[in-house]
């Protein structure tokens, strides 16, 4: 649009060819002969219309981009929920319970922890009893 009187002005001084921006080098001698009005409402529609292209084109990317989003997403999570489902349930329909079942490496650090704790607590009352005697022997 900010070229408009540029091309009006080669139009009016009837030169034959005329760079236009986004559209290159046009020939313009079959407008010598039409209404400077029409040339310049023809010009204006042109570039309008170039411009709504764009968004056209944009917006159809857009949609497709959306559309294609879309579709991995519903087809991600559809098949996710059946993965989760067939492994919560398991072939024979018990999944949870196998999924409860301590395994057995926790199971024996557990055990150990017990031991530990247990040893811990027989350990705390032999050195209280050992301090109760120092504390009697120093009286």
């Amino acid at each position: 649009m900010l070229e408009q009187g540029c091309f009006m002005a080669r139009v009016r001084a009837k030169n034959s060819t005329e760079n236009v921006s986004r559209f290159g080098e046009m020939s313009i001698t079959h407008l010598w002969s039409v209404n400077s009005d029409m040339v310049q409402a023809a010009y204006d529609l042109k570039m309008k219309m170039a411009a709504y292209w764009d968004v056209v084109t944009g917006r159809m990317v857009d949609n497709m981009v959306l559309h294609l989003l879309f579709s991995i997403q519903k087809l991600v999570n559809k098949e996710m929920q059946k993965e989760i489902i067939s492994e919560v349930m398991g072939p024979q329909g018990n999944g949870l319970e196998r999924m409860l079942e301590e395994l057995p490496a926790v199971s024996e650090k557990r055990k150990k922890l017990h031991s530990s704790i247990t040893l811990l607590k027989q350990s705390k009352d032999i050195v209280a009893g050992i301090m109760d005697k120092i504390s009697v022997d120093l009286e």
